[in-house]
């Protein structure tokens, strides 16, 4: 395996990480998906994949969302 195939699979497992906390109510899940998703997003772009790049923005901006509306409860 290569460094790019760690990377991917931390970052799968970093995402999954970033469930569970949401299922348990805990707002850092939103930050692992933070982390997570601009990840995905660069390796995306880099790899020729806009589409999906652009779908892993989305997905950030939604959760930089669920931090703040989470944080006024």
């Amino acid at each position: 395996m290569n460094k790019i195939d760690y990377l991917t699979w931390l970052l799968t497992i970093l995402s999954f990480i970033g469930v569970i906390l949401n299922i348990q109510k805990k707002r850092a899940g939103f930050a692992v998906w933070f982390f997570t998703n601009i990840s995905w997003a660069v390796i995306d772009f880099k790899v020729g994949l806009p589409a999906q790049g652009t779908t892993f923005i989305i997905f950030m901006l939604a959760a930089v969302y669920g931090w703040f509306s989470w944080g006024k409860k």
